[in-house]
């Protein structure tokens, strides 16, 4: 399973499924006008929505992250966010989803650096009240609200920990002579926990150097530096996508497009990280991107001396042109 940023082809499907999970929970009678809102929350505003996506591309569920506004159901300032939206697919519930999910928003909370989430329930949900409870939340109960006749929403909050200036939480750091964050797996790091992909911003800068040091083709190519990474985040902010376990940056791939061809480059993952399908899911996020574009195929950069990557891209549908060869020339 992997938990991502929606796409603008996915609303629609995303919509959909708020609404088959809501009236599976009886949350939503037919002929609600509430059906509406949940087609479209969030999408095209400053909302985050996350998709639960199995292998094979399925969307198994959706949460959102809504940042305050004045009027926000519960959340109070600029230092707290409502959850809004929370739905899994009824064929896959009872298998993790929601708990997946929930734990991928609150890494996004603590990197935008909020403080506390907030979030409401019907009373009868016992099952999601067990959730939030056994995730950290805890009733406010001088919250609840009744927004229409008869219908009870009971309040919940998260308190969320200080983090560092990069995004990244303190205990997950590893700071490297000269440089001021290095987002490397700790020993004791959960594999297990979900993989979010997501586009990276300049908060990851460090960390993606840190990691190409460690992980990425290194012997023949210019050295990276933190002023090129953030040209490229600058002209293109979705080029470059990364992964992430437990908070921590495990993996990247650049996805360039110039507007004729797609190019795949900096394929990456940590190599405590690897054998999990962290590349393959770079590598299909990539993809899925280039598909947006109206892109008919990629090429990627692969070193001759790599076999483990030649592996990798294989498995993957790619396949090496034996009649053309890279020419370089250094402009600086």
């Amino acid at each position: 399973m992997i938990i991502r940023d929606v796409r603008s082809d996915e609303q629609e499907l995303v919509g959909e499924l708020r609404v088959a999970a809501y009236r599976a929970l009886g949350l939503l009678p037919e002929g609600s006008g509430y059906a509406d809102t949940l087609r479209g929350f969030g999408f095209g505003t400053d909302c985050e929505v996350l998709v639960a996506a199995d292998s094979a591309g399925n969307i198994l569920g959706t949460i959102t992250l809504e940042p305050f506004e004045p009027s926000s159901e519960l959340a109070r300032d600029q230092t707290e966010a409502d959850i809004r939206a929370f739905a899994v697919d009824p064929k896959a519930q009872e298998h993790g989803v929601g708990r997946q999910l929930l734990l991928a928003l609150i890494k996004r909370a603590e990197k935008r650096g909020l403080r506390r989430l907030r979030l409401c329930t019907r009373p009868a949900m016992k099952a999601a009240q067990h959730l939030y409870e056994t995730t950290g939340f805890a009733r406010t109960p001088e919250l609840d609200f009744e927004p229409l006749p008869g219908v009870d929403l009971q309040a919940y909050e998260l308190a969320l920990p200080l983090v560092s200036p990069s995004g990244h939480h303190p205990s997950r750091e590893y700071a490297g002579p000269g440089m001021t964050v290095c987002a490397i797996p700790v020993a004791g790091q959960d594999v297990r926990a979900p993989l979010v992909l997501r586009t990276a911003t300049a908060a990851d800068i460090d960390g993606l150097l840190a990691l190409w040091r460690e992980a990425a083709e290194n012997a023949d190519r210019p050295v990276d530096t933190r002023a090129a990474v953030l040209a490229l985040l600058g002209r293109d902010p979705e080029a470059v996508i990364v992964a992430e376990r437990d908070g921590v940056l495990v993996g990247s791939v650049i996805a360039g497009w110039d507007g004729w061809r797609c190019h795949l480059y900096r394929l990456a993952v940590h190599p405590r990280h690897r054998g999990q399908g962290t590349g393959t899911a770079l590598v299909k996020a990539a993809e899925d991107r280039f598909r947006s574009l109206g892109a008919g195929r990629a090429d990627a950069m692969v070193h001759e001396g790599n076999d483990l990557g030649h592996g990798v891209w294989r498995a993957l549908g790619y396949v090496p042109q034996e009649n053309w060869r890279r020419w370089v020339k250094p402009l600086r």
